[in-house]
């Protein structure tokens, strides 16, 4: 039910958003398809931290990767050894829930 961007749209999405003064991004943030196996998710983890990394050097105006936040309480080692930054662990914390709507 959660989506986000392809990772070719994100620099033209940055070109629009440092040209806006009420909009500061701050980082970044994925997660790991839910059917994917370890492995893909592991190297999802490594290209957005390439991509956190990238972006930081460029220096846009407005824009500042202080956060990265990948993986839930399922994969978060790995989110870990990737480079986060935030940490989500609902589930671990909380226990599993269900969100169909009713």
């Amino acid at each position: 039910s959660k989506s986000g961007m392809d990772i070719d749209e994100v620099d033209r999405m940055l070109e629009i958003a440092c040209k806006m003064d009420c909009v500061k991004v701050k980082g970044l943030m994925t997660i790991g398809s839910l059917y994917a196996d370890l492995d893909e998710n592991k190297k999802l983890f490594e290209i957005c931290n390439n991509l956190f990394v990238d972006i930081s050097a460029k220096k846009y105006d407005n824009i500042s990767m202080e956060y990265l936040s990948m993986g839930m309480s399922g994969d978060y080692a790995d989110a870990i050894a990737h480079g986060i930054t935030m940490i989500r662990v609902g589930t671990a914390i909380f226990g599993a829930r269900n969100y169909s709507r009713q």
